[in-house]
């Protein structure tokens, strides 16, 4: 007989994602959001500040946040790998070689995710934030990941199909070795370029985006910066990422 999920721990999880899309949240637009009644989504919500994953705001209305604990598992995860280790002293080489906000993300089921932000130094910066969830189609990292992948994973992580001129771009990225998003996905008027980094097998764990201000990564500037960034992606030593033993 097959083993049948715990629907409280189920919604408790997606509860935990919904926050973090939303936070600071209240429990009204949580249940909302979540399709649950109120009562029940504060259990969850209790259950989950006790056991120190979220916290309530300290004025105004009762809303909540996420605490540091999801960055601290994620970051212990990391290290077990190696795969932390690598990445961050890689974003911090990239930073300040390019003197640009570094970014790391990852592919999350189906969506991008920010695991980890090396900001620039200058004093007008593209600084995004920890967790923040990036169009995958769009954003840098996103199409960075895509391009690693083939079809059908392509369209896994995307969720739907996609076009085949969106498919003949993701070549394209491939072929070049990074990425390019001048939509400011990442950051109002900022300009985004995205390498993937490979596991041994080939599959794509995790992107680097080098984010900056628009007006300092002009379009003579992309060539340049995008090659910086394929080639000290591409020299990551690629059996650690794997196990870390």
């Amino acid at each position: 007989m097959p083993v049948k999920p715990i629907r409280s721990a189920a919604r408790t999880l997606e509860a935990i994602e919904v926050i973090a899309r939303h936070q600071p949240i209240g429990v009204g637009e949580l249940a909302r959001r979540l399709g649950d009644d109120k009562s029940n989504v504060q259990r969850v919500l209790v259950t989950l500040a006790s056991a120190g994953w979220i916290q309530a705001l300290p004025e105004g209305p009762t809303r909540w946040e996420l605490t540091t604990r999801v960055q601290a598992v994620a970051s212990d995860a990391q290290a077990r790998t190696g795969l932390g280790t690598l990445i961050r002293s890689l974003m911090v080489s990239l930073r300040d070689r390019t003197g640009e906000t570094v970014i790391c993300a990852v592919p999350d089921v189906d969506r991008v995710v920010i695991t980890d932000v090396v900001e620039s130094t200058q004093m007008v910066r593209s600084a995004p934030s920890v967790g923040l969830v990036v169009p995958t189609e769009t954003s840098a990292s996103g199409c960075a990941l895509l391009a690693a992948m083939d079809r059908p994973a392509r369209e896994r992580l995307a969720g739907h199909e996609l076009a085949e001129p969106v498919h003949k771009e993701l070549d394209a990225f491939r072929r070049r070795g990074w990425s390019l998003s001048i939509a400011g996905d990442v950051g109002q008027g900022s300009t985004n370029l995205g390498a993937a980094v490979l596991a041994e097998s080939g599959e794509p764990v995790a992107a680097i985006a080098i984010s900056a201000v628009s007006s300092r990564m002009p379009p003579r500037e992309h060539q340049r910066v995008g090659r910086i960034l394929a080639e000290a992606v591409a020299a990551l030593p690629l059996p650690s990422l794997t196990g870390g033993h």
